[in-house]
């Protein structure tokens, strides 16, 4: 009975409890709430955006590039039509006009491609020169329209130089031209003409009012637009300062990748070729 007993006792007594050392040594402490966790989706979504935003950045930049170049074609046009008389009253304008909007289109049309080239290789010099070429063109751009401006504000003497300072084959091609004869009247320094024959001045009107109302209203259109397409070139001068930034933002770009992560054009020849060639 003895035996039975014991063994009895033995089934009853108590497990003891594992100590605490033991047991800390099997359990994982609680993660933190606060700790931080990436979220792949999250970074695939932020560079795709990214990339969007550039593609676009690039397309604005190509369309107001070829906005700027078919500017400087309209220029480089007109002073070609208005450089060999090919519409009425293009003598009536400064005799430096077109001259200078000739070289304003060739300017501007020489930014556009600076600017294309920009875009293509990214380089600083590229930059910079278009940059340089857009500040001159703004420059002549608003001298010829302040030109143009002053001669439109005295109308009366501006004419007044034009006819009596010029020789009669001019008053005879502005005779022609605006079917008039004489300046203030008939008998102001008329010239004979295919339309002011010598027996049909008296039926024919003066030529004042008509070159001065020329110079009224086109004076006014030709200095307008003149003005109004500095907006164009402020435009090319903001994607200058913008190409600016995004290079320097691939430059950093590539610093940052490059000391990161080296690599090589054997082993990763695709990344390697997107930070070194961007």
């Amino acid at each position: 009975m003895a035996p039975l007993f014991l063994l009895v006792q033995m089934i009853q007594l108590p497990t003891p409890p594992a100590s605490s050392s033991s047991s800390s040594s099997f359990i994982t402490p609680p993660l933190s709430n606060d700790s931080p966790s990436v979220n792949p989706l999250s970074t695939n979504s932020t560079m795709t955006w990214t990339s969007c935003f550039a593609k676009c950045n690039k397309i604005m930049l190509t369309l107001t590039t070829c906005l700027v170049a078919g500017l400087g074609i309209v220029y480089m046009v007109l002073a070609i039509i208005g450089g060999t008389n090919n519409f009425k009253g293009a003598t009536l304008f400064p005799s430096a006009v077109f001259l200078l909007a000739g070289i304003l289109g060739a300017i501007i049309f020489i930014t556009a491609i600076l600017a294309f080239a920009s875009l293509r290789y990214p380089r600083r010099l590229l930059i910079y020169a278009s940059l340089f070429t857009i500040i001159i063109a703004f420059i002549l751009q608003s001298i010829i329209g302040t030109l143009i401006q002053r001669k439109e504000d005295n109308p009366y003497g501006y004419v007044w130089d034009k006819w009596h300072n010029n020789n009669e084959n001019y008053r005879a091609h502005l005779q022609d031209e605006f079917h008039c004869c004489g300046y203030a009247n008939v008998f102001d320094e008329p010239v004979i003409s295919g339309y002011c024959p010598s027996y049909g001045y008296l039926q024919s009107n003066p030529c004042f009012y008509a070159l001065t109302n020329y110079v009224d209203n086109h004076f006014y259109q030709a200095h307008s637009f003149i003005f109004s397409t500095l907006s164009i070139d402020f435009m090319a001068l903001t994607n200058a300062i913008m190409m600016i930034c995004m290079l320097k933002r691939k430059e950093k770009k590539r610093s940052t990748a490059s000391t990161e992560i080296p690599l090589t054009d054997t082993e990763h020849p695709k990344a390697y070729h997107e930070i070194m060639h961007p």
